[in-house]
């Protein structure tokens, strides 16, 4: 083997997801939003990196309700919900965040924020901080949701997750699986229906 080669094979890791963040920056225009909140910055990502805290700021510091949808690259029902997600914001008063939990330094979330700026590229996308969560990623979701699920609702570890919060940062839902129940697991429109959409106000369309 060439020095060559084996500089490659040894980094491998490194230079893949030095590829991805240059092509992610020179594909798209990266979203930064400005809070009056105290959180960590991702600078190569110019992405957010928060807690519960964190997100409890954004919401006060919101005109509406927010809402996080939970998200991975390499979770099905998060891409196949993602959609049905990003339409809340579009019928409905509501400020929407993807939040991802995996490391910073994962080609999982540079491969997950590519996917989703192709598809929604003024979509808003937040981190789970790994400074404040110093754990792989299922650790780090696990103790996220402790802290922000409210004891009136089910705490499980599932993906593809509403969180709703109004302006005074209370937590007004926290959805689980067992919510879309019964139903097309591929589909989540009518557990948002039911569980989130009566939540929130819905957006008045003119006609012209």
């Amino acid at each position: 083997m060439t020095n060559r080669n084996y500089f490659i094979a040894k980094n491998k890791k490194r230079i893949l997801y030095l590829i991805l963040i240059i092509g992610l920056k020179n594909t798209f225009p990266l979203f930064s939003q400005q809070w009056n909140c105290d959180m960590d910055k991702n600078e190569s990502l110019n992405i957010s990196m928060v807690n519960t805290d964190d997100i409890y700021c954004i919401a006060k510091q919101n005109q509406v309700k927010t809402v996080l949808y939970t998200f991975g690259i390499w979770c099905e029902p998060c891409i196949l919900h993602l959609a049905n997600a990003h339409q809340i914001a579009i019928t409905h008063e509501a400020e929407l965040y993807i939040l991802m939990i995996d490391e910073g330094d994962s080609p999982h979330l540079i491969c997950g924020i590519n996917f989703l700026r192709e598809r929604y590229p003024n979509i808003k996308i937040l981190v789970l901080s790994d400074s404040d969560y110093p754990y792989r990623r299922t650790r780090k979701y696990k103790k996220f949701l402790k802290e922000i699920t409210p004891k009136t609702f089910r705490n499980s570890n599932g993906m593809s997750k509403y969180i709703v919060l109004d302006t005074s940062a209370n937590v007004l839902m926290v959805t689980n699986w067992k919510d879309n129940k019964g139903n097309d697991w591929k589909d989540d429109s009518k557990m948002i229906q039911k569980k989130v959409l009566p939540l929130l106000t819905r957006r008045e369309h003119k006609l012209k």
